[in-house]
């Protein structure tokens, strides 16, 4: 069974022309039935709607024709919903189906909008774990800091107590020298 220019038009939520110009450019790829001779129907097979598939899909992730044509030379292709063509064109021709593929076109692009908000989330929530072990290595130092500093003020104050008894000392040693050194028994 075949699909028709409108079938494409209303699966792949895409104007007239863009589904005209889809089967021009990628004419390599579809049957012969897809570029018939002027004046002619065009009529796409199932294969050929998984190439639209292939090519709605990567428009979308703004692919351009380059890219589109390399990933179909290399044999890749999109999907259909696993339904007899009969289904599919019943779906892509009345108004049922015509709002089951708006609201197919609404899904994926909320869909595309939420895996890049999912990325940016992602490289956001890298970014506060590095800072976290930024911070974490920042404390770490503040932390040695804070206990060195606690060493060398009570190496500061052994040393003022040292210098303080051996100035006492010295002097008791000079006064005792010199003989002026006041005894118990002189008060």
């Amino acid at each position: 069974m075949d699909f028709k220019n409108e079938n494409v038009q209303i699966m792949f939520s895409v104007s007239p022309q863009t589904a005209r110009n889809w089967a021009d450019e990628f004419q390599k790829y579809l049957s012969p039935t897809a570029n018939p001779e002027s004046g002619a129907t065009r009529l796409f097979t199932r294969e050929d709607m998984t190439v639209f598939s292939l090519i709605a899909e990567m428009r979308g992730q703004g692919k351009q024709y380059d890219a589109i044509g390399g990933a179909l030379e290399n044999g890749k292709r999109g999907g259909l919903p696993d339904l007899p063509d009969e289904a599919l064109i019943y779906l892509s021709s009345n108004e049922h189906g015509i709002m089951l593929a708006n609201e197919n076109r609404e899904l994926k692009a909320k869909i595309m909008t939420m895996a890049t908000d999912i990325e940016s989330f992602s490289k956001m929530n890298i970014e506060n774990i590095q800072l976290k072990e930024r911070v974490a290595q920042r404390d770490e130092i503040i932390d040695d800091l804070k206990n060195r500093l606690i060493e060398l003020e009570a190496k500061l104050v052994a040393n003022m107590e040292r210098i303080g008894r051996e100035y006492t000392q010295g002097v008791m040693e000079t006064l005792q020298r010199l003989g002026k050194l006041p005894g118990k028994d002189d008060s």
